[in-house]
């Protein structure tokens, strides 16, 4: 593979953070340049830091300087939302305009870089007619009305329509619910509660990733983009599904089941008193399956997650108790 210069986005979040560390050390990555609103934490080797604000109306004109001046040759997208938030005018923001800017700056430039976009298994949505497998190639189904889920289906779009326009190498990776050690994702947050939720009547099978799976499968897919340049669509996911049910009892939690009826509203008034973690919509996931089918992953990126979704568990679980101090 030869070495890149690889720009990435999102470099506060989890896998972002990670990734950056990572690449530092890693002799295929000749150049690391972070677009985030404030630097990482801790000095990063090869790398330079360009404060990018994607909801300011002048991002794409400051995102075209950075790629004129540093020339990479793949660009990483992670800035997007791990959690719900109770303004989905600045999700909107962020993610779909955001995404609209970044993408104007690539298209204007002569030789674009490589796009590597982070994205969820949630875009398909959780419906009961849903296969025990979802394949790459299923409709992203997600629920409309639910920001999380459908501003990511709408940036899968737009960088649909720019790969199919400048013929640009672009890879998505769809990654499982993220859990593990130290993760602020939704899912931990779900599992920290002293009562966790669910829907009366509904126990369907679930799929977590590890975060160091997450970040292992984005190398891989940057070595794919260094090697031939292909573009592709891949879910990533934990080894093994669990029932929900067991999940919790496995992280140490009590059940407290919902009544379907009631459930959604009840959420919804909550979580705009910033009392829940999540709007009533997220019960879909509650109540029905979403659990994709990673092997394209494994046949074309070589990757196969380390730990099982009972490991993600397990490990966080670990873990809670210093958390929760």
């Amino acid at each position: 593979m030869r070495r890149l210069r690889i720009a990435l986005t999102g470099t506060r979040g989890v896998v972002g953070n990670a990734l950056a560390a990572k690449l530092c050390e890693d002799e295929g990555c000749r150049r690391l340049i972070l677009l985030d609103l404030a630097p990482p934490k801790r000095a990063l080797r090869r790398a330079a830091f360009y404060r990018i604000d994607l909801t300011d109306p002048r991002a794409s004109t400051r995102i075209a300087d950075v790629i004129d001046r540093e020339e990479p040759d793949v660009l990483v997208h992670l800035a997007f939302l791990q959690n719900p938030i109770r303004d989905p005018s600045y999700e909107h923001e962020l993610e779909s305009v955001g995404s609209m800017h970044l993408l104007h700056a690539l298209v204007d430039r002569p030789k674009p870089p490589a796009l590597l976009l982070g994205s969820s298994t949630l875009v398909y949505g959780a419906h009961p007619d849903n296969p025990n497998f979802l394949t790459e190639d299923a409709p992203l189904r997600g629920r409309k009305g639910y920001p999380l889920v459908e501003e990511k289906v709408d940036v899968e779009r737009q960088v649909a329509e720019f790969r199919d326009t400048k013929g640009v190498p672009v890879v998505v990776l769809r990654t499982a619910s993220l859990l593990g050690p130290g993760c602020p994702s939704l899912a931990a947050r779900y599992f920290q509660l002293r009562a966790v939720p669910t829907v009366l009547g509904f126990n369907p099978l679930i799929q977590l990733l590890h975060p160091d799976d997450a970040v292992e499968a984005y190398l891989l897919a940057l070595r794919r983009l260094g090697t031939n340049g292909g573009s592709g669509t891949y879910n990533v996911v934990g080894r093994g599904v669990l029932p929900l049910l067991a999940a919790v009892r496995l992280a140490g939690r009590r059940n407290l089941p919902l009544p379907g009826f009631a459930a959604a509203a009840m959420l919804d008034t909550l979580f705009q008193a910033g009392a829940a973690i999540a709007p009533g919509a997220h019960l879909d996931y509650l109540r029905y399956l979403c659990v994709a089918d990673g092997s394209r992953a494994a046949e074309e990126l070589g990757f196969t997650a380390r730990y099982s979704t009972r490991d993600a568990v397990l490990a966080f679980a670990r873990e809670r108790p210093r958390i929760a101090a």
